[in-house]
């Protein structure tokens, strides 16, 4: 699968990557591995946000479907996994798959008692 540049600018906050890898366990098993790697500060951490297409057709993917490094990011290389016999594509054929990714910033709670 061809690399896809993700990026935000915030402020003085930023992120971005160098590298996003899709590639599918077949034919050991379905899951598909998207390797990235999140470039920011050391002390920064970002939720990366993740949306699929089939070509340009927006695909669903249930957020229990996917696993692995999406919360709470810190830099550096990061794997999320997702499971298509968890969402409504277990028996399709998705022969132009891609994903995009967008770092979002980690929201902040603030608990009042």
């Amino acid at each position: 699968m061809p690399d896809r540049p993700f990026g935000l600018e915030r402020g003085r906050r930023s992120a971005s990557d160098r590298d996003i890898v899709v590639r599918q366990r077949w034919p050991w098993n379905r899951r598909v591995d998207i390797d990235y790697v999140l470039d920011c500060e050391a002390t920064q951490r970002w939720d990366v946000a993740v949306s699929a297409f089939d070509n340009d057709t927006p695909l669903d993917l249930p957020a229990d479907s996917l696993s692995g490094e999406i919360y709470s990011v810190s830099p550096g290389a990061g794997r999320i996994v997702w499971d298509p016999l968890k969402s409504g594509h277990t028996n399709a054929v998705l022969p132009q798959f891609r994903v995009s990714l967008t770092p979002v910033p980690v929201p902040l709670y603030m608990v009042v008692i």
